[in-house]
Formats: C-alpha cells, sequence, structure tokens
C-alpha cells in the first residue's frame, strides 16, 4: 500500500513539475519588459549616433493613427530583445529617439508607427553601423513610459505635470561659441555645465523633476529657454553662473542674482536667490556676498515664475578659480543648489 501511494506521489508531482514548466514558458514568450525612457543630460545615446551615423538621409516615418488613448505602438523585429532598445528623450529639442540595435530600414518602410499619434509631427529614421535610430518629432514636451511585449514596443506619453508635483528648469548659461567669463584656462560654460550634471544625479526625488535647458556644450537661445519653461510648465527657473572681475582680483565668494521689478507675494524671485546664495555657500564652505539686482537684458527679466541666478564664485581670483576646478569642489556646489530647491519646495509649496 505504501509503494502505491508513493507512486501516485511521484507521479503527482511530476504532473505538477510539468504544468509548472509550461506556464514558465508561455510567459516567458509572452514577458513584459520595461523600457527606460533614459532623459538626455543622462544618457550617452547622442554621442554613440553621431560615431556611427552611416546616412544623414532623412528617410519618413510611416505613421498609421489607430488608437486615441496616449499611446505609441512600435513594431519591432521578431526577436528583438530589450537590452538592444534605448530611448533618450530630448526635451529642448521636443524629440523622442528609439535606438533599436540590429534593426533594419527596410521594415520600418513595410511597417508603420501606430496608435495614438495625434502629437507626433513629421518623423524620421536613420540608418546607423550597428541598427537605426528613430526620431519622433512631437508637439509638445512629453515624458515617456513603454513596455515590450509580443514584438511591440508600446510607449505612453504624458505632460509632465500629470506625474511630477514639483518641476525646476535648471540653465547652465552659455554654451557652444558663447564661453562666458574665462580667466586662466577656467571656462564658464564648461564649469556651470559640471556642476549642472553633478546636480542631475544627486538630487532623486520622486515628486521633483529637473529639466536642463543644455545637457553638454551646445548653444542655447534665450527664445530656447522660454520655450522650455513654458513647455514643462516650470515652478522655478534657476541659472547657473560664475563671475569675474578684473578690476579686484582679490574679490571672491558666492552671489545670488534675482529680477526686482517682478513681485510675487510670499515666495518670488528675491527668497529663491536667498534661498540659493545660503544653501550653497554653507555647502562648499564658501564666503556669501549677498544679492544684487540683474541687469537690464537679463533673462531673468523675462521670467514669470520665481527665477534666480546663481554665481558660484570669481574666476578672477586665483585661489577661487583654483577651488572651482576641482570636481569634489563642484559636488558642493551642486549639492548646496539641490539643497535649496528641496528647503524651498518644503517652506512654500508644500500645504
Amino acid at each position: 500500500m505504501d509503494k502505491v501511494n508513493l507512486r501516485i506521489t511521484l507521479v503527482l508531482w511530476l504532473v505538477l513539475g510539468s504544468i509548472c514548466m509550461a506556464v514558465m514558458l508561455v510567459a516567458a514568450a509572452h514577458k513584459t519588459v520595461v523600457i527606460a525612457d533614459t532623459p538626455k543630460e543622462q544618457g550617452e545615446l547622442t554621442a554613440n549616433l553621431e560615431k556611427n551615423t552611416i546616412s544623414i538621409k532623412t528617410v519618413s516615418l510611416l505613421l498609421n493613427s489607430d488608437a486615441s488613448d496616449g499611446k505609441l505602438r512600435i513594431p519591432l523585429e521578431k526577436g528583438t530583445k530589450a537590452e538592444n532598445v534605448v530611448m533618450e528623450n530630448h526635451y529642448t529639442e521636443k524629440e523622442l529617439w528609439i535606438y533599436i540595435r540590429g534593426g533594419e530600414m527596410d521594415f520600418y518602410e513595410k511597417n508603420a508607427v501606430h496608435g495614438d499619434i495625434r502629437e507626433v509631427g513629421v518623423s524620421r529614421m536613420e540608418k546607423q553601423s550597428d541598427g537605426l535610430v528613430i526620431k519622433l518629432q512631437m508637439i509638445k514636451v512629453f515624458e515617456y513610459r513603454s513596455i515590450l511585449e509580443s514584438d511591440t514596443l508600446t510607449i505612453a506619453y504624458s505632460v509632465p505635470k500629470d506625474i511630477y508635483k514639483q518641476i525646476v528648469v535648471i540653465d547652465p548659461v552659455c554654451g557652444g561659441e558663447e564661453r562666458g567669463t574665462v580667466y586662466g584656462g577656467c571656462v564658464e560654460k564648461d564649469i556651470v555645465l559640471q556642476v549642472a550634471r553633478h546636480l542631475s544625479s544627486q538630487l532623486d526625488s520622486e515628486d521633483i523633476k529637473l529639466y536642463f535647458t543644455r545637457t553638454e556644450d551646445v548653444s542655447v537661445s534665450d527664445e530656447e529657454r522660454r520655450e522650455l519653461v513654458k513647455a514643462v510648465d516650470a515652478d522655478l527657473f534657476i541659472s547657473i553662473g560664475v563671475s569675474g572681475d578684473e578690476g579686484n582680483l582679490n574679490k571672491y565668494g558666492i552671489t545670488g542674482i534675482y529680477n526686482e521689478e517682478y513681485y510675487i507675494p510670499e515666495f518670488g524671485n528675491v527668497e529663491l536667490a536667498d534661498a540659493l546664495t545660503r544653501c550653497v555657500t554653507i555647502a562648499s564652505g564658501n564666503k556669501a556676498l549677498g544679492l544684487r539686482t540683474a541687469l537690464q537684458d537679463d533673462i531673468l527679466k523675462e521670467m514669470q515664475i520665481p527665477a534666480a541666478r546663481i554665481n558660484l564664485g570669481y574666476l578672477s581670483n586665483e585661489k577661487e578659480r583654483t577651488l572651482i576646478q576641482r570636481d569634489s569642489y563642484r559636488e558642493k556646489l551642486a549639492k548646496g543648489i539641490g539643497e535649496a530647491i528641496m528647503e524651498v519646495y518644503k517652506k512654500y509649496y508644500e500645504e
């Protein structure tokens, strides 16, 4: 009797194991994989694409409207793995780039990107040495969430305010041919960009989203800066710069700059400039020089939200210039900016 029970138990376990294995195989064949939406400032896709582009010819992408659910659906060649798909969000250009390693242009000349394409403008694709990149021109700035399932990349898009409670535009000044203040081989446009990159990696909050006017050494017009602020419906605009004073080479310290002509009750430009100056001074262990008003042609004069610039020091001062060239010090400066942002939201925005 015991032998019979043992055989029955063994058979049951074998049957159960077979069922479990079958379920696992079916699940694996139809699995859903999340593809990360990498902001341009955090990704390396752009530089790699510039190196690997073998065809700069613009090839129009087939688009087919068959839904109104706020989702795009990009067909993928059979067997395309999640690790071969990279998404990059180009906020300033309002473009979504999708790199597909091993992808072929012939496939997309026959298979359309479809779904809710009401927010999609003229889009294109470019051949790469090891795949292709699809560049979707969007009407607005969006955030994207995507999954890969059954050889289809489904991308849900939403405006930033539907996802984030607080939005800040960070503006590293200058860029491209505009170098800004330059002393002893130390260039303003490079220093502020490096500080901005540290800030991007340091400030990790589910509620606060940072958008950057530039994430590399490129020219950005004041119009593009204003457009980004408007497009993401930002709460704050923070500009990052440095100073120089040829008439006083001993001058050093942190300065906040604000627009005194635009007054906002309870919290506005002067309060933001004050928080930035205080927090950055404490974090860096430097000296605060206080606040000063913006010049007439300053972009701060054009902002209709709380806006300020934090000047991180004087490149004309040899000791401060040496200090600001140290990456560890730039990390402290970024930390101070991040702490000021957190303080401002906690003090003035939380109900």
